[in-house]
C-alpha cells in the first residue's frame, strides 16, 4: 500500500496493487480533472514531486518534452511504486467541471418499491461522466423524452450511475420506462446545479429529504465516506408511506458507521418539517456551526427556510437541491 498526496489541495488517498492513480483518486473521492481516462485526451494530466511511479498501459496523447522533463504524467496510465507529491488540478466546485454529452447504456431498470424505479446506466471505458456529488442531468430516453434528474450515485463509481424515478408526477411518468430493455442507449447531458459536499469540514452535515429527493442526499452521503470524512452526519428522510424506499440502505449505514445518525419521518411532510426544524434548532442553535443539505418538493423547501427567516436567521448553512 502507497500513500499519495495531491498538491495544492493537500488531498490524500491510499492505493494497492496496480491500479492507476487516476482510479484510486476517483474511488477516494477526488475530484481530479480527467476526460477519457484511456490515454487519449491529457485531460488527467498531473505533475510527480516524490516519490517513484510505473507506467501499466500506453497511452496516444503525446507530452511534449519540456513536460516530461519537469515531471509530468498521464495519471490514467501510471501507479505509484511509492508514497507520491503529486500536482494536479482538481475541481473544487460546480463551475471546475465541464458540461458534457455522453451516451451510456441501460444496466439495470427495476422498482424500488410500488412508488420508485431504479434506473442504473453505465458509461463506455473511453468516456465518463464527470460529475460531482449532488448535481443532476438531463436524460434523454430512446424516445427523445427527456426529463432533468438528480444523479443517485457517488463520483467514486464514475462509470455506473443511478437515478431514482418516482412513478407518480415525474416527468416520465408518462413514458415507457417498463419498456426500457438492457443496453438500450440513454444520453446524458451536465452536469447541472451546485448541490455539492462542503468537503473536508469538521462541522456536523444534516441531510434532510423528502421522498425521491433522497436521490441527491445519497450521491453526497456516499462521498462523504469515499472521503472518509470523521464529521457527524444525520440523515433525516421525509415519507407519506411508513417506510422510505431505501430505508433498509439508511439503516446499514447507521449500523456500519460511528458518525451516521439516521431518523425517519413518515406522514405529514409539513408538520414533520415543522417538528424537525425546531428540533434542530434545539440543538444547534441559530444554525451555527453545521451544514444543512436540504432535497424535496418546492412546498417542503418554503416550508423549512420560512422557519429559518421567521426566526431571523441567516440562510448560508442551507444549501438546497
Amino acid at each position: 500500500m502507497t500513500s499519495i498526496k495531491i498538491l495544492p489541495a493537500h488531498n490524500t488517498f491510499q492505493q494497492w496493487g496496480s491500479q492507476s492513480l487516476l482510479d484510486g483518486a476517483l474511488k477516494a473521492g477526488i475530484a481530479v480533472a480527467y476526460g477519457c481516462s484511456n490515454g487519449n485526451c491529457g485531460a488527467c494530466k498531473a505533475k510527480l514531486l516524490q516519490g517513484h511511479i510505473e507506467r501499466i498501459r500506453y497511452h496516444d496523447y503525446v507530452l511534449p518534452e519540456a513536460e516530461k522533463g519537469a515531471g509530468y504524467f498521464l495519471m490514467c496510465a501510471h501507479k505509484a511504486k511509492s508514497d507520491l507529491v503529486i500536482e494536479a488540478e482538481q475541481a473544487c466546485g460546480a463551475d471546475d467541471i465541464p458540461m458534457q454529452q455522453v451516451k451510456t447504456r441501460v444496466k439495470k431498470f427495476t422498482a424500488l418499491d410500488e412508488r420508485v424505479n431504479l434506473l442504473r446506466v453505465q458509461t463506455p471505458r473511453t468516456q465518463t461522466l464527470r460529475f460531482l456529488a449532488g448535481q443532476k442531468v438531463v436524460v434523454t430516453l430512446p424516445d427523445d423524452s427527456r426529463a432533468t434528474l438528480a444523479i443517485a450515485s457517488c463520483p467514486c463509481d464514475e462509470r455506473n450511475i443511478e437515478f431514482h424515478i418516482p412513478l407518480n408526477g415525474s416527468p416520465f411518468a408518462q413514458h415507457p420506462l417498463p419498456a426500457l430493455k438492457m443496453n438500450d442507449t440513454i444520453l446524458l447531458e451536465g452536469p447541472l446545479g451546485d448541490f455539492t459536499l462542503e468537503s473536508f469540514c469538521e462541522k456536523p452535515s444534516l441531510f434532510i429529504a423528502e421522498e425521491t429527493g433522497f436521490a441527491a442526499i445519497k450521491s453526497l452521503i456516499e462521498h462523504a465516506f469515499s472521503l472518509e470524512m470523521s464529521c457527524p452526519l444525520e440523515l433525516h428522510l421525509m415519507h407519506r408511506s411508513d417506510k422510505h424506499y431505501l430505508h433498509n440502505l439508511a439503516r446499514s449505514w447507521q449500523d456500519a458507521m460511528d458518525n451516521v445518525v439516521y431518523r425517519t419521518y413518515p406522514g405529514n411532510a409539513m408538520e414533520n418539517c415543522l417538528g424537525l426544524f425546531n428540533d434542530i434548532l434545539k440543538r444547534y442553535p441559530a444554525l451555527s456551526g453545521i451544514h444543512i443539505y436540504l432535497a424535496g418538493t418546492d412546498s417542503i423547501t418554503r416550508c423549512f427556510m420560512d422557519q429559518v427567516h421567521s426566526e431571523g436567521l441567516p440562510d448560508d448553512p442551507v444549501k438546497i437541491f
